[in-house]
């Protein structure tokens, strides 16, 4: 059983997120599934959520490093790689390649995914495509705060008024 949901998570973010296979999604997830990683509930919401990233990276490359099983739960260490050639969160594209690594768990019932978590180096993406500036030095920002944040001293209400683009 444990090889058997191993390999259904593999299929899963391979075809299905990877290849953008929604029928692989809709046959692997049941129809209420909680998403905690995104906040949504329901396989339509994750679609949405693949279809989002997709077109974002229209070259998206999931590979399915290692997995773990434990009972009704699957971890699966990924990594993600793809061109921004559609803009992030309604940002012109860069046309900048990021690769991250991500680690989802998926919880089964009667071999279909019900619920879906994990962690996704966010910050590493963003980085790469350059929307936050590369250099951090602890909790400040290495040069003028103001080149990046419109606030200038870090009013955390404030909007960034520009996407940092060296």
């Amino acid at each position: 059983m444990a090889e058997t949901l191993a390999a259904t998570a593999r299929r899963f973010y391979e075809q299905g997120w990877g290849a953008g296979d929604r029928r692989v999604v809709d046959r692997i997830c049941v129809e209420d599934m909680v998403d905690q990683h995104h906040g949504t509930t329901g396989r339509d919401a994750l679609w949405a959520t693949v279809a989002s990233l997709r077109a974002t990276f229209p070259d998206l490359a999931v590979i399915v490093r290692n997995q773990l099983t434990q009972a009704d739960m699957v971890v699966s260490e990924l990594t993600m790689s793809g061109s921004d050639t559609g803009g992030l969160f309604s940002l012109p594209a860069s046309n900048l390649l990021m690769e991250i690594e991500v680690i989802f768990i998926d919880r089964f019932h009667e071999g279909r995914i019900v619920e879906h978590r994990g962690l996704s180096d966010m910050w590493g993406m963003l980085r790469q495509l350059h929307v936050v500036p590369p250099t951090w030095k602890g909790d400040r920002l290495s040069g003028s705060v103001d080149q990046y944040h419109p606030a200038g001293r870090g009013d955390p209400t404030a909007r960034w008024d520009r996407v940092y683009r060296p």
